[in-house]
């Protein structure tokens, strides 16, 4: 009973509330309009701010008047329509994953080929050219292939830019008198080192990792990144700070100036890291995580 009066002092609160917050508000007579307006309150509310909100990519240039005409019809369709909203809503899902799929990967999906190749799958066609167990392995090969291209082209692009170049000079000309310095040592790599105090113990191995004390710097002086106590391992960093970890054992204290294509390359480490950057850290192994 308790329960019943709850219930009917909610609905009339709700009414009251529809009514003199909008004067077009449906008039609540019972449970049912209650409801339905509720319902109708809470979806369209949270529809309304992700089209606000900008955020979605999917419900940009969505024209509201459209949207509603669309939404009504559906609602009003028997049972009879149901494959074919069913089929709609299923279009419309994979029309924005096929945009995803060119944006990401450069890979622009035929919609006949894409169609037909449904149509088989779903009927269970025996003469399918790829099986449903193949498809995800040459799906991964060929967006990964593209992917990779589509990166190597954005990076072919970046390095020709003059701050690229620029940058890549002066760092060149920096190590190459880095490399002239007493007691700097260069790898194979093209890494250069310079021991300030050697540490004693095993070195560190890639499959360990290494409590550490850093500074990271441009050739200019300007400090990008520090961690007086920091823990990873030499594959956890940029390739040149790897190398160099590798080289050091517990105590040791050292400098490595690292090329551009040993760190970040023409990438970039964001806004701090500018492309094609020279680093220099100052590096001291506190312990190794055996």
């Amino acid at each position: 009973m308790k329960k019943t009066i709850l219930f009917c002092v909610a609905l009339a609160g709700l009414t009251a509330m529809s009514s003199c917050g909008n004067k077009a508000a449906t008039k609540l007579e019972n449970a049912a309009d209650s409801a339905s307006y509720a319902l109708g309150v809470s979806n369209g509310a949270r529809f309304g701010e992700a089209l606000k909100s900008g955020m979605y990519e999917q419900l940009k240039n969505i024209d509201p008047n459209d949207f509603m005409k669309g939404l009504a019809a559906a609602l009003k369709t028997d049972s009879t329509q149901r494959s074919y909203e069913m089929g709609l809503s299923q279009g419309l899902y994979i029309k924005e994953m096929l945009n995803n799929i060119k944006q990401g990967t450069g890979v622009e999906i035929d919609i006949p080929t894409f169609v037909q190749a449904y149509k088989q799958a779903m009927d269970g066609d025996t003469t399918l050219l790829i099986s449903a167990m193949q498809s995800n392995s040459v799906l991964d090969a060929i967006f990964r292939a593209a992917a990779e291209a589509k990166e190597k082209e954005e990076l072919a692009r970046l390095a020709e830019t003059p701050e690229a170049k620029e940058n890549l000079a002066k760092g060149e000309a920096f190590l190459a008198e880095k490399a002239k310095e007493e007691g700097v040592v260069k790898t194979e790599s093209g890494l250069l080192y310079k021991v300030v105090k050697e540490g004693k113990g095993d070195k560190v191995q890639s499959n360990q990792r290494a409590k550490v004390s850093y500074k990271g710097t441009l050739i200019d002086g300007t400090q990008f990144d520090s961690n007086a106590s920091a823990t990873f391992s030499p594959t956890q960093v940029v390739k040149g700070f790897g190398e160099g970890l590798q080289l050091m054992q517990k105590g040791g204290k050292y400098i490595l100036y690292i090329p551009a294509e040993l760190g970040y390359g023409v990438r970039g480490g964001g806004d701090k890291i500018p492309t094609n950057s020279t680093l220099i850290f100052e590096v001291e192994v506190l312990d190794i995580v055996k």
